[in-house]
């Protein structure tokens, strides 16, 4: 179970910075206000699939920029947002010839879920992906987990949770599940090869 933001994606293609960096020259909308309008009262709604990323934009976008459509928006957004680790995908790929299953498990509304699934071509290189928005929960909460296990059919201890995210990993060993906090400096293999040592 692979977490995506993090692990598999950081930031803007071009360097790696978020992709909010050159969001008020390129757009003319202030980050600051974006969290204090969009991401702070909306995005758990959002992230769990009870608000429409769609909607709350149409009504948060006119305060922050002048005539940004949402559809604009959520295309720079989703656009600077998407640099692949080259060298997590190949270990997926050699993982899965090893026989391994990798599933996505995430943290993402349904339009950035769809978006790192097919228009970045995921969908290749694992062989499935459980989300938030798409089961009402998000981690750390236990019931992401207990989801999870519905949606793969597999035992607990099958599953082995590599994260960014210290508190989601600990939730993950809650559940009975293994886990380890992603170390970019180490590759995929020998971090699956270590817990399942």
């Amino acid at each position: 179970m692979l977490d995506v933001d993090g692990v598999l994606i950081n930031g803007r293609p071009r360097d790696g910075a978020s992709w909010a960096t050159s969001l008020r020259e390129d757009l003319g909308v202030d980050p600051t206000g974006l969290q204090q309008h969009f991401f702070k009262p909306f995005w758990k709604q959002v992230v769990t699939g009870q608000l429409d990323i769609r909607d709350v934009l149409d009504q948060c976008l006119p305060r922050l920029g002048d005539g940004i459509t949402t559809e604009q928006f959520m295309q720079y957004w989703f656009k600077n947002d998407a640099r692949l680790d080259e060298s997590v995908l190949a270990d997926c790929v050699a993982l899965r010839d090893r026989g391994l299953k990798i599933v996505l498990a995430t943290n993402q509304e349904h339009q950035r879920a769809n978006y790192i699934m097919s228009t970045l071509k995921l969908a290749d290189y694992v062989d499935g992906i459980v989300y938030s928005a798409e089961i009402g929960v998000a981690k750390p909460d236990p019931a992401f987990f207990t989801a999870a296990m519905t949606k793969t059919q597999q035992p607990a201890h099958e599953h082995i949770l590599i994260d960014d995210t210290l508190e989601n990993v600990k939730a993950a060993i809650a559940a009975k599940w293994s886990g380890r906090v992603w170390d970019s400096r180490k590759n995929l293999s020998d971090i699956l090869d270590d817990v399942r040592a």
